[in-house]
């Protein structure tokens, strides 16, 4: 039997060593196949000393983290801000109202408001934000985009291309010379200012927005932590607290319940 067979220290040294080898490769395929509960995390994080709490907090943290999604672009200039940063748990309509009011005094437009089902959107013009079903949880995005730096760049564009082609078309096919179609570059001149205008509106609009969003993204999870933690501390005192009294009408309402002898109704004695 192997359990009776006494190793000697070479053969104690190979067996965990195969052990161990045996022990990571399952690990791995298992945190490769699905990961690790935060349970498990907390239970790993426990055995190196740290607090599960302090773990649980982290793993929130990072689920919340504000990512960026793929922002709209003009001929490979980004010309948008998308953000996106998910929430602890479903919004309320109190937590709704205070963030339209919140996105309404951070942007200076009142914008309109739709829902549909669990979708709440508040847009106005190329500006939005909404709040929807996530997985398990819920997320709200926001986004923006420039269109005015857009028609500009493309406004100026289209002024350059055109000057330059007619002035191509007066030396090729009308023998004009070049001297003579160059005041013609004062469209091209023009268009290229139009153009450099509204790529330069770009960076700092960028930045505000960015800074906006995050903010507001930011807020919006303070407020939703803050009404799962009153609606807990709510349960919690519901749960603790002394049951009411019983009134007598309560108890006549029971089931066996016997009034006492004098305050049962006698019948009325004949004279």
């Amino acid at each position: 039997m192997p359990d009776q067979i006494r190793y000697d220290e070479e053969a104690i040294t190979e067996i965990f060593r195969q052990a161990a080898e045996a022990q990571t490769e399952a690990q791995n395929k298992a945190g490769s196949a699905g990961g690790l509960t935060l349970e498990e995390l907390q239970e790993i994080g426990a055995e190196a000393g740290l607090s599960p709490e302090f773990v649980a907090r982290a793993a929130t943290n990072m689920a919340r983290e504000i990512q960026e999604p793929p922002l709209p672009t003009f001929m490979g200039l980004d010309i948008g801000v998308r953000r996106s940063v998910a929430l602890p748990g479903p919004m309320s309509d109190e937590e709704w109202a205070l963030l339209v009011a919140d996105l309404r005094q951070t942007f200076g437009a009142r914008g309109k408001i739709q829902q549909a089902g669990e979708l709440r959107e508040w847009y106005n013009g190329n500006l939005f934000a909404h709040v929807q079903p996530d997985g398990d949880g819920y997320r709200l995005n926001m986004g923006s985009t420039k269109g005015m730096a857009r028609e500009l760049m493309m406004s100026g564009m289209t002024m350059v291309a055109m000057s330059l082609v007619t002035m191509l078309l007066l030396v090729t096919f009308k023998g004009e010379s070049w001297a003579s179609a160059l005041p013609i570059l004062t469209i091209a001149l023009a268009g290229l200012g139009v153009g450099g205008f509204g790529y330069l509106q770009l960076p700092n609009w960028r930045s505000t927005r960015e800074s906006q969003m995050e903010a507001i993204g930011r807020r919006a999870v303070e407020r939703s932590d803050e009404t799962r933690q009153r609606v807990q501390a709510e349960a919690a005192v519901a749960e603790v607290a002394p049951a009411a009294p019983a009134s007598d009408l309560d108890l006549a309402d029971a089931e066996g319940f016997e009034a006492p002898a004098d305050e049962r109704i006698r019948p009325r004695e004949r004279s």
